[in-house]
């Protein structure tokens, strides 16, 4: 997203929850800083982080997850 993006999904709750159904990881850490440095509202850091840290997890649990399918089921401890 371009920081004008960013800025319009920022001006509500309705824009902010729509738009961070289809943003990215680096979108929500992106919107995140533009936050902290423009209004600093509480509440939508919090929301855009939420948001965040769950795209984050999935993430790196699906990395997680491939590494581990990597290693032959031999040399795995039950």
């Amino acid at each position: 997203m371009t920081k004008d993006e960013i800025d319009d999904a920022l001006r509500s709750w309705h824009t902010i929850n729509k738009a961070l159904k289809t943003m990215s990881e680096q979108d929500c850490k992106a919107a995140m800083e533009r936050e902290l440095v423009g209004n600093r509202r509480k509440d939508i850091v919090v929301r855009v982080h939420q948001a965040f840290s769950r795209l984050r997890l999935n993430r790196e649990r699906d990395e997680l997850i491939v590494a581990v399918s990597d290693i032959p089921a031999f040399m795995v401890k039950p």
